[in-house]
């Protein structure tokens, strides 16, 4: 090694660099290289300490595989106007009426499912029928007893 080598290795500050192995880096990590290069990490899990992470990207952030966000519960996904994720279950006022079409409503074909009131005009829940007369007016008034009343 070169006395111009030897004086420059001995003028860096070992405890600015971060060891391969056994060393806790502290601070910000800053991965600086061609467009197109990808940065690697090869683990089962990338755990951020402390509560919190943040990844940003000035492109498409990809996530392959199953992702989990354990804060979700079950639901629908929101995101709110500054990309703040939740989630909620649908609940009829969240539908407007009238907005989901005929064509998007399963046929209930399942027996009792739905009460013969949708269905008849009737609110009984028995195999009936409705029926409506059509009788001519000359008719009627020669079949009516003469002192009946017509309400």
């Amino acid at each position: 090694m070169s006395a111009v080598d030897k004086t420059k290795l001995d003028g860096i500050d070992g405890s600015l660099y971060v060891l391969k192995t056994g060393s806790t880096m502290t601070g910000a990590l800053s991965i600086n290289g061609v467009i197109g290069n990808a940065l690697t990490i090869d683990t089962t899990a990338f755990t951020v300490a402390g509560g919190s992470g943040n990844v940003s990207t000035t492109g498409t952030l990809t996530v392959g595989g199953t992702s989990t966000l354990s804060a979700l519960g079950l639901g629908v996904v929101h995101s709110n106007a500054s990309g703040v994720l939740s989630s909620s279950q649908v609940i009829g006022s969240d539908i407007a009426l009238n907005t989901i079409a005929d064509d998007r409503l399963q046929t209930i074909s399942t027996a009792g499912k739905v009460a013969n009131s949708a269905t008849t005009g009737t609110s009984a829940n028995a195999a009936q029928h409705s029926y409506c007369v059509m009788v001519p007016v000359d008719l009627l008034w020669a079949l009516l007893p003469s002192k009946t009343k017509i309400r």
